[in-house]
């Protein structure tokens, strides 16, 4: 088992020692996240614009549940390993859950 630093270190080396420099392992990385995210399920829908701005809020809201959980409310633990009779009334509180439960199934 190698040191943490020596594994971070030999890391670093094989990932920007096969690009020529950092501003082309740059570009193959976004080159490579633009072909992952054309290929998602969906990518070439076009959405209505109260589709845009749910997505949108949906989106927000996911990032602030995240910023809040590990902000204030669970700094001792991560929310999908909490037992779930316990982080049941903190999930049903929130304004994403409320909205999600009354999407159709």
């Amino acid at each position: 088992m190698c040191q943490p630093w020596y594994c971070f270190t030999l890391t670093l080396t094989l990932t920007f020692g096969a690009a020529e420099n950092i501003t082309e392992y740059l570009k193959q990385r976004q080159d490579f996240l633009d072909r992952e995210t054309s290929m998602a399920i969906g990518a070439e829908l076009p959405l209505s614009p109260a589709e845009q701005e749910f997505e949108s809020w949906l989106g927000k809201s996911v990032h602030a549940l995240i910023r809040d959980y590990t902000d204030h409310r669970l700094k001792d633990r991560f929310l999908p390993a909490t037992y779930f009779p316990r982080a049941r009334d903190l999930i049903e509180s929130t304004d994403l859950y409320r909205v999600l439960k009354r999407l159709p199934k």
